[in-house]
């Protein structure tokens, strides 16, 4: 006689209401929708909130709303729920207790959300998360047994989908918050620029109290702080010495719980600003050693996990990427740059009255451009423009060039097209075709009087900075058919030619960085 096999309660709730669905997550709402969904179906007149641990602002939020309900982590509420770990009724008396004790939550379980149960989510003795149940279309607020079960299982389900999920989203969010630090990283043009803010672009990825970045210099070997937070005056370390230097010597991060305790590394610590918990990690590239970057947490609540650890290392791949490209582009941009003045100095040779007038000619122009607050990128652009702003004389006759007395039409004519053959010379060169520009026009004038006859508006207006950079320096320089002016006589002139020749914002730019530099008195108008 033959037994008919009988499937097990749990097993024949888990087919009827399909809580296997729940394995098919994408990401944590759609498994929270999901959950939500999964109640509605099974416990009918029950309306569900899903409440979900936000670790990095210490908080659960009520999620299908959006965060408009959030309740903070070390509420002794949330307390209770993770010890008690199982399905608990609000009318027992040692959870109301709470709502009487914390106004908010009386607010929003028993007046906002009229709440009736309270199902716990733990893991490895950690609250993930929490569903309220409201039941607010039914008289009697007895659960069945089976919504009971039903219950049990959901929650079982939800103890590891939950843990998965959360940290499917924390990676999700990590790189997102990766992609905007690489966004971030793209406003500094060199190598020195980002150099200052290395601690300032880790703490956008990682909360910390105390950190600090020390670069590494090969001829002394010395650790030197470069970028820091929360700490006055470190002091350089010697390679291998103390937590710092031990690390980039040994060139494998470390992550200390707790600072204190740690035998070795207590013992050998000379940064007394570090706090309980630490992470330090070398920046390394295959060629180079950077430096080494530490950071402390003081509380030890909120000790550094492996997780961090591993976030920092790919932070720091990234980093240590973007400091080798910036490094070898500013070495190649050196090396252009002093091949152009080389160039820019060959030219002047031709003409003793104007040495030195192409980079004077660029210093203003920076000087300029950085009043006006331009970005990094259209700095660079002015100043190769001005350094390289005469370069077309090169096709220009000496016997012009140097001529004391009065230039003939002709003459003048060829002096004129030195602007055109500049350009011509700087276009095709991909970094300098925007620069070749601003060279071409750098005589325009906003009346229209200027080489080409443009009015302002036609041309580019940073063409504007170096052609007042130009005339400033070519006034107060010596010339073979005139002596030089003085400074604040020289600005008088050029104060006629506003709204002739220059625009007022740009002449304005330039008294504010020539009174900065102490070249005239800070009185002057």
């Amino acid at each position: 006689m033959s037994r008919q096999k009988t499937i097990p309660v749990g097993d024949e709730l888990n087919w009827k209401y399909s809580l296997d669905d729940l394995d098919l997550f994408k990401d944590l709402s759609h498994l929270v929708h999901m959950s939500v969904h999964k109640v509605r179906e099974a416990m009918q007149g029950c309306e569900a909130f899903f409440f979900v641990l936000q670790s990095e602002h210490r908080q659960y939020c009520e999620i299908v709303r959006e965060g408009n309900f959030t309740i903070p982590e070390d509420s002794s509420f949330v307390t209770y729920l993770a010890l008690m770990n199982e399905l608990i009724e609000t009318t027992d008396s040692s959870i109301r207790k709470f709502f009487r004790d914390e106004e908010i939550l009386s607010f929003l379980f028993q007046q906002e959300m009229k709440i009736h149960f309270f199902l716990p989510i733990v893991y490895r003795f950690r609250l993930l998360g929490f569903l309220a149940l409201a039941l607010p279309a039914r008289e009697n607020t007895e659960l069945t047994s089976e919504e009971k079960q039903f219950l049990g299982i959901l929650k079982d389900t939800l103890r590891v989908n939950l843990y998965a999920a959360l940290l499917i989203d924390k990676r999700l969010s990590e790189l997102l918050t990766l992609n905007e630090v690489t966004k971030t990283i793209e406003k500094y043009e060199t190598y020195d620029d980002m150099l200052p803010h290395i601690v300032e672009i880790v703490e956008q990825v990682i909360g910390f109290d105390r950190g600090v970045y020390y670069e590494y210099n090969e001829f002394l070997k010395r650790l030197t702080p470069v970028s820091m937070k929360g700490i006055d005056n470190p002091k350089p370390l010697r390679l291998g010495e103390s937590l710092s230097g031990f690390v980039f010597e040994k060139r494998k991060p470390v992550i200390i719980p707790n600072l204190v305790d740690h035998v070795f590394f207590s013992e050998i610590n000379k940064e007394t600003f570090l706090g309980a918990s630490v992470i330090s990690i070398p920046f390394l590239s295959t060629q180079k050693g950077f430096g080494v970057l530490t950071i402390a947490r003081d509380k030890r609540s909120q000790e550094f996990s492996v997780d961090h650890l591993y976030l920092m290392k790919i932070l720091a791949s990234v980093l240590v990427d973007v400091l080798e490209n910036k490094m070898l582009y500013n070495r190649l941009e050196k090396s252009y740059f002093d091949t152009i003045s080389a160039l820019c100095s060959a030219l002047e040779a031709k003409d003793t009255y104007t040495k030195g007038h192409s980079e004077r000619v660029m210093n203003y122009s920076i000087g300029i451009a950085n009043e006006l607050e331009l970005s990094p990128e259209k700095v660079r652009e002015i100043k190769y423009a001005a350094i390289l702003h005469d370069i077309g004389k090169i096709a220009i006759s000496e016997t012009i060039i140097q001529k004391p007395g009065r230039l003939s039409d002709e003459e003048r004519k060829q002096m004129e097209s030195h602007p055109d053959i500049g350009a011509a010379i700087l276009s095709p060169i991909d970094f300098l075709h925007k620069p070749s520009e601003f060279v071409k026009y750098h005589h325009e004038k906003a009346d229209g009087s200027g080489y080409y006859h443009k009015k302002a508006g036609d041309y580019p207006w940073e063409a504007t900075v170096i052609n007042l950079a130009d005339s400033f320096d070519a006034l107060t320089s010596n010339r073979s058919y005139r002596i030089a002016s003085q400074t604040t006589e020289a600005l008088d002139m050029l104060k006629e030619s506003i709204g002739k020749q220059f625009d007022k914002k740009v002449f304005d730019a330039f008294l504010r960085f020539l009174k900065k530099n102490g070249q005239i008195p800070k009185e002057y108008k």
